[in-house]
């Protein structure tokens, strides 16, 4: 009432989903699943009385693919008190594995259980995500830089094919686990959102073939009347020998939060074993069948790199219908082309 009817001072904000609380499987919960479902029943039920359109859910799980009561359970207990779960929210950070299509086989997985639970029209939210949820100063530059800049470009890519309804990168603001700077100055990662962003004036999607799942990734579109195609190639590579990063408790997190899970009974996704890099230090593009026929055209590259914040690397012109494009493009790197009728 306060912040979308104005009650008490308030705001209308026109708020429309309310996510029950964060990570109860975590570090912020400590009563049992039971209280804690009986918490979000009447939560819920408060909140759709005052406005039975908005949509309510959660509940933020920091461990998705660990079944059980925070989980199967408390979808369960709704779906037998007959209470509204209009989405279903969970977090993940791939400090395991690295891995950019993590997201993708939890989002297969979270799917399935919503479906076969009695919530197939419950949405799948991903409320969090991030290559590591490690805030301590020691993952800065990391979290900065231009390899998570990759692999968000490779993981923005993937979600595309998912049945994710939502996914909210963690964090947006000026945090240095953020995007900006509070000078406002662009990280390594806000440049791979911006030309995703970008890719939203060509939203007719085209087929794209020669791509993986491992981090060679790309995504290629047309604009609506036929003038602009663009294309974002993003080339992420898991570390050699890459080990589990585990985020060192800062003390004083320990003195105020509830004891940690016992993550010996936690389960994990489980790694994938078959990922193997060939011939990922660049790209041979071809674009046939141009919508503008044998008419003259511009390219331009702009590029992602440990160097380049989405500079430009070339422009000149083309023609007879068709392009034919090849570059080297090191892991760590991504690629934006535009290609314009002139």
């Amino acid at each position: 009432m306060h912040y979308n009817q104005g009650w008490a001072n308030g705001f209308h904000y026109g708020i429309r989903y309310w996510e029950f609380w964060n990570e109860p499987d975590g570090l912020f919960w400590s009563g049992t699943p039971e209280q804690f479902y009986s918490l979000y029943e009447k939560t819920a039920r408060a909140l759709k009385s005052v406005d039975p359109t908005l949509k309510v859910g959660g509940d933020g799980k920091a461990f998705p693919s660990d079944d059980g009561g925070y989980r199967e359970g408390f979808i369960d207990y709704c779906a037998s008190h007959h209470l509204p779960l209009d989405f279903y929210s969970w977090h993940t950070y791939a400090n395991g594995s690295a891995d950019p299509y993590d997201a993708v086989r939890l989002a297969k997985e979270i799917r399935g259980t919503l479906d076969t639970h009695g919530f197939p029209h419950a949405e799948s939210i991903l409320s969090e995500w991030n290559l590591s949820a490690d805030f301590t100063e020691s993952e800065k530059a990391e979290l900065q830089g231009a390899h998570n800049a990759a692999y968000i470009g490779a993981v923005l890519s993937y979600f595309q094919d998912t049945s994710i309804d939502h996914a909210h990168f963690y964090r947006g603001d000026a945090a240095w686990m953020g995007l900006f700077g509070l000078d406002g100055k662009y990280f390594k990662t806000a440049y791979t959102f911006k030309a995703m962003g970008k890719m939203l004036d060509t939203p007719q999607r085209l087929p794209v073939e020669g791509i993986d799942t491992f981090g060679f990734a790309a995504l290629a579109g047309r604009s609506a009347d036929g003038n602009t195609i663009q294309i974002l190639i993003s080339n992420y590579a898991i570390p050699a020998n890459y080990k589990p990063d585990l985020m060192p408790m800062p003390p004083e997190l320990q003195k105020a939060a509830p004891p940690m899970p016992d993550m010996s009974k936690v389960k994990f996704l489980p790694p994938r074993t078959d990922i193997v890099y060939r011939d990922n230090r660049g790209y041979y593009l071809t674009i046939s069948n141009l919508p503008w026929g044998t008419a003259a055209f511009s390219i331009k590259r702009y590029r992602i790199s440990k160097t380049q914040n989405l500079d430009l690397v070339e422009e000149r012109s083309g023609k007879e219908g068709a392009l034919h494009l090849s570059n080297s493009l090191a892991p760590d790197t991504l690629e934006f082309i535009v290609l314009t009728r002139r």
